[in-house]
């Protein structure tokens, strides 16, 4: 009954405080939105009715790399420059791994993306969800994260390209197996010296996949974040037992980072990250455990939560 009521409340708060100016969208034809796509370089995009977010139209992309996918091209030009202001508002889209595509896992910090034109690429080592390892004898060991990423090239009317990559780790699938995945306008690399009216977005992912895009939205995100653990919040375990703990997250489009600390009485600090992770408590005694969910852009609030465990 309890999990029950944190996935309605984590539902509520997903469908409050967010405002949609879509880009794209399946509720009407290409030409009746202005748009066209072309292939980017040995990459393959296309309209299709195989499956729809909204509508009967969806975008099929299939990408070997993150040089090669689809081109979406605007007729009429989108000028986000009064977006832009906002740190709310997100480039959101919408997506749905194609059938037979898998996510798959892999340990250890994510390779620096490669730049766009004069844009600049992620920086190596990035973390890839593993976090901080935990103190000498307790080890916090995260699950591994999903590896897929999709790359986005987008060039405004003044030639100038800017790029952003969208990582489907920790992401959500709805009822029907679509994903949301979204950064700010403001986190997108270079497009602050654009003049920041959309000409084309092209789509690429990591490594070879299709995947299918039911929309791309512009989004006005206040909603704030909110965590529930799917573990008890009272566990009795004996000592050298390992636990794994698991939360689910909610704020809105924005991506989550999860952080535990798994002893509050010597100071929060962060022993482990993920949204699954274990850890072997080697000593008796009561132990607080705190899940802290932040933005990764670091614009809403934290929120945190506790459980408690007990070591016989």
């Amino acid at each position: 009954m309890k999990l029950t009521m944190a996935m309605a409340s984590l539902a509520l708060l997903a469908s409050t405080a967010l405002a949609q100016e879509r880009l794209f969208e399946g509720t009407r034809t290409l030409g009746d939105q202005s748009l066209s796509t072309s292939a980017w370089g040995s990459g393959i995009i296309s309209a299709t009715d195989e499956a729809a977010f909204n509508g009967t139209l969806a975008l099929r992309v299939s990408s070997r790399n993150f040089f090669q996918g689809g081109q979406i091209n605007f007729g009429k030009p989108v000028d986000l420059s009064g977006k832009y202001a906002g740190k709310e508002n997100l480039l959101l889209l919408i997506v749905k791994l194609a059938d037979g595509t898998t996510t798959t896992a892999a340990g250890g910090g994510r390779t620096g993306a490669p730049g766009a034109g004069g844009a600049g690429g992620a920086a190596a080592g990035e973390d890839g969800g593993g976090g901080a390892a935990g103190r000498a004898g307790n080890q916090g060991t995260p699950a591994a994260p999903v590896t897929k990423r999709i790359r986005l090239v987008i060039t405004t009317t003044d030639g100038m390209k800017s790029e952003a990559f969208l990582d489907l780790a920790d992401t959500n699938e709805d009822s029907r197996g679509w994903r949301r995945v979204g950064l700010p306008l403001q986190a997108i690399t270079g497009f602050s010296r654009t003049n920041k009216t959309i000409q084309s977005i092209a789509v690429a992912t990591s490594e070879s996949m299709t995947f299918l895009l039911g929309e791309i939205q512009i989004l006005d995100d206040t909603t704030p974040l909110y965590a529930e653990p799917i573990n008890s919040r009272e566990t009795n375990i004996g000592s050298g037992d390992q636990v794994t703990f698991q939360a689910r997250a909610s704020g809105g489009a924005t991506k989550v980072v999860y952080q535990w600390d798994f002893d509050a009485a010597d100071g929060l600090q962060v022993d482990a990250e993920g949204r699954q992770v274990r850890f072997r408590f080697r000593k008796p005694g009561t132990f607080t455990v705190t899940l802290t969910v932040r933005d990764a852009y670091g614009l809403k609030t934290p929120y945190s939560t506790t459980l408690k465990v007990v070591v016989n």
